[in-house]
This record gives C-alpha cells, sequence and structure tokens, in this order.
C-alpha cells in the first residue's frame, strides 16, 4: 500500500510502503487526477498552486481521493462537501496532508467516513463537521463516533452543536454518523424496590450502563434519597453508580431516586421505594 507525506513547506512525496522495488521514470505530474505505476517509489509534487487540493489515484482500480496539504491553519472537505475537518496552526505538528472519504449509508441509518492517512496525528482536537441536510438525515439523535479497531466498538466523540452534527478527533481512523435515541439502562437496584431491611445504613447502588454515546460526567448522573442528592460514585469498568450512607436513616419508608443522561441527551429514570424495619442498628 502506498503512504501520503508532507515534505518541506511546497511538497507531497508519494511512495509505497515497500522499498524493495525499483525507482520508475517520473511521469508528468498534472494537476487534478493522478495515476501511478505500480512499481513507482518516490515522486515530489509541488502544491503551492493548488490549495483547493490534490486528487491522487494508486493504481488504475483504486478510489481517488482529494488530499489536502496543510503548513497553517485550515479546512479539508469530502469530496461531497459533506464533511469537514478544521485544522488550527496549534494542532499541526508540521506540513500535514489529509483526505476525508465522502460518508458511505451503512444500511442502518448511519454513515461512515474516514480521515487519512489513518495514523495520521494531530496535536490538538480538531473539529469535524457534518452537514446532515447533504446525507437527508435529521441532525436531533446523530452525533461521530470513532471506530476503535482492536476492540471492534465505536466510542463517542461528539460535541454539542446549534449548526450541525460535530466532534473531534486528535488523528485519523475510521467514524461513524451515528443515531442513539435509547436511554441508558438502570438495573440491580438496591435496597430492591418494595424491600424491608433493618440496617439503617444501607449501601445504596445499581448499575448504569450505556451501549452507544455511553456516559463520561459525574453531572450526568444524579442519586437522591428521600429528595436529598448524595454523593454517589460511578465506576466505569463495573457500570456499578453507588453510595454508602453513612448517617442512620430513620425507621419507615424511603424513596431511592437514580436518574441518568447519556451524551447524546436520552435520559432515564429509576426508583425504589424501601423499607427500614424500627430494629436498627
Amino acid at each position: 500500500s502506498q503512504q501520503v507525506l508532507a515534505y518541506a513547506d511546497r511538497f507531497v512525496v508519494i511512495h509505497p510502503e515497500s522499498e524493495s522495488v525499483s525507482i520508475n521514470s517520473r511521469p508528468v505530474l498534472p494537476l487534478g487526477s493522478i495515476p501511478f505505476p505500480d512499481n513507482f517509489v518516490e515522486e515530489i509534487i509541488p502544491v503551492s498552486q493548488i490549495p483547493e487540493g490534490i486528487r491522487l489515484r494508486f493504481g488504475e482500480d483504486s478510489q481517488t481521493e482529494r488530499y489536502f496539504i496543510f503548513n497553517s491553519h485550515g479546512t479539508a472537505i469530502s469530496a461531497d462537501s459533506a464533511v469537514e475537518l478544521e485544522l488550527t496552526d496549534d494542532f499541526l505538528y508540521g506540513p500535514t496532508v489529509v483526505s476525508i472519504t465522502s460518508p458511505q449509508s451503512d444500511n442502518a441509518g448511519g454513515y461512515y467516513f474516514s480521515i487519512l492517512p489513518g495514523n495520521a496525528l494531530f496535536a490538538g482536537p480538531a473539529t469535524i463537521s457534518v452537514t446532515p441536510e447533504k446525507l437527508g438525515i435529521a441532525k436531533s439523535g446523530y452525533s461521530i463516533y470513532y471506530y476503535l479497531e482492536n476492540k471492534d466498538d465505536w466510542v463517542y466523540v461528539g460535541k454539542p452543536s446549534t449548526s450541525g452534527i460535530s466532534g473531534q478527533t486528535n488523528g485519523g481512523g475510521k467514524f461513524g454518523i451515528l443515531m442513539d435515541n435509547k436511554p441508558p439502562t438502570i438495573s440491580s437496584i438496591r435496597p430492591r424496590n418494595g424491600s424491608t431491611i433493618s440496617q439503617n445504613t444501607p449501601y445504596l447502588r445499581c448499575v448504569i450502563d450505556d451501549k452507544l454515546s455511553g456516559i463520561s460526567k459525574e453531572n450526568q448522573l444524579e442519586m437522591t434519597i428521600d429528595g436529598l442528592w448524595v454523593p454517589a460514585f460511578y465506576d466505569i469498568d463495573n457500570k456499578s453508580y453507588a453510595y454508602q450512607v453513612r448517617h442512620g436513616l430513620s425507621s419507615g419508608r424511603h424513596l431511592l431516586k437514580i436518574t441518568a443522561e447519556d451524551n447524546q441527551g436520552n435520559q432515564a429514570e429509576a426508583i425504589s421505594r424501601f423499607t427500614i424495619s424500627g430494629s436498627n442498628r
């Protein structure tokens, strides 16, 4: 496979990963789509007069992509203009080449696209912006996710936006524009609803999970006992949300309430009404 690398501040170098091939005679480099023979080792392309990006095609049957070369801030745009990537001067380690593939439908109501090269690194969280109208989808419920290949899972990288669908990334890779309209699940509540316990300093606990956008901030969760907020702790590894009561509760009925909101804004609520018997210890 081939790589696209920045060179100095005026050129781009194109070469395959393998160094075992012999150098070919350098072809003429017109603007627009540029086919490279398979045994081509390296070519330097001047880019100073093509700020809108160049199109590179590796081999006759490979896909043509539009690459943007950044020496300072700028915006890379997918060929269908549905996705933009904004880079600032602070986010560049040096001359950087970026391409964005046009979003493709995943046949489940979402879309996926790639920021190339996949191993590109930025020095800060570059902003990805999607125009939902260009994909024929509604803004509500959709956000941007990064595909974590080693875990075969999607990671939420979205951020609030008033004009479209936005996210942030520190590099290249595969991304999804996915819908999440399902609230978190709240289960395994202790004490159980309708139960009677004798301990007046119970361990209040539940399990909170969210399958897509997830939960990333403490203020997205809340636990109250009889309407009073308590400083419960969320263990992200086992999804446990818990609080150890320190001051004894009175005998009688009590109301435990848990609320949760995922990163997409979907909300869930669960309650447990339990009773503490008169023989408190």
